[in-house]
């Protein structure tokens, strides 16, 4: 399965993108877990999530979560 979730907004500073996914990193006053906590959930099912600058066009995120029978797959391989 894949979630595509984006926005036409600024688009995020390359200086963030290497540590977006870390604790307490966010462009804003407090806060900085969300990203962080989405990861750990999707990597929890065998997940992954991306995220793609877009400058001055957005930001795009992509969450890939494997269906149940793809887990059962790469198990029996």
């Amino acid at each position: 399965m894949e979630i595509v979730v984006s926005d036409d907004g600024v688009g995020i500073d390359p200086a963030v993108m290497e540590s977006l996914f870390e604790p307490n990193v966010s462009t804003r006053v407090g806060g900085g877990l969300g990203l962080y906590i989405v990861q750990s959930i999707v990597q929890q099912h065998q997940g992954e999530v991306r995220a793609a600058n877009r400058p001055g066009r957005g930001a795009e995120f992509v969450i890939t979560i494997p269906s149940k029978m793809s887990r059962v797959r790469t198990a029996q391989a």
